[in-house]
């Protein structure tokens, strides 16, 4: 009810759906592996990524499950995959042996409920989407500690130039200043 922390949680983490209110995602349907990556290719070109894919394990004639999430996974390096099957073709070890991301996979044996899917969306999508905006903040760190080191190169490189442009004609003065000195101290004995 604070108003002041709602706003400061929104700020931090985004609008979150009221309570009760169900997500909205956009799906797209392919029955075979390669019309699957061409959708994932295509969202790519459009600037509009895929976060998540549902992939079934057996979509005869085509390519099994494995191939299609190999595939996919090389056009998008962070897309989020569950695999549906209601057999054990492959155990998990072979699966993660062949894929390896297992942080970016997991397996709903059929038959689901609709609840399970809804939650496994939700949940990969937000993970999904925590993982770019770290990348990409990550990525402005980087950018910004790039910049300060060149911007301690330069001044760096600026006091050298101004220690350099100061000592010389210092020195110059100085030995003016000696001069003087030895030439005023020999008049000053003179007048006593």
């Amino acid at each position: 009810g604070n108003v002041a922390i709602d706003e400061l949680k929104s700020a931090i983490f985004g609008a979150s759906p009221a309570a009760g209110e169900a997500p909205t995602f956009d799906v797209d349907f392919a029955s075979q592996g390669e019309a699957g990556l061409a959708l994932v290719e295509r969202a790519l070109a459009d600037n509009r990524p895929y976060s998540l894919a549902f992939v079934d394990m057996r979509m005869p004639p085509g390519w099994d499950g494995l191939e299609t999430i190999e595939r996919m996974w090389r056009a998008a390096t962070d897309l989020q995959v569950v695999i549906c099957t209601a057999y054990s073709d492959h155990s998990m070890a072979k699966i993660a042996g062949r894929l390896g991301h297992p942080d970016r996979l997991l397996v709903l044996k059929k038959p689901f409920d609709a609840v399970e899917v809804e939650q496994l969306a939700t949940s990969l999508t937000e993970k999904w989407r925590l993982t770019r905006d770290e990348r990409a903040h990550m990525q402005e760190l980087r950018e910004a500690l790039a910049r300060a080191e060149v911007a301690a190169r330069t001044k760096s490189q600026f006091l050298a130039n101004m220690s350099h442009e100061i000592r010389t004609p210092m020195t110059g003065i100085l030995g003016a200043a000696e001069v003087l000195v030895d030439e005023e101290l020999p008049r000053s004995e003179q007048l006593k």
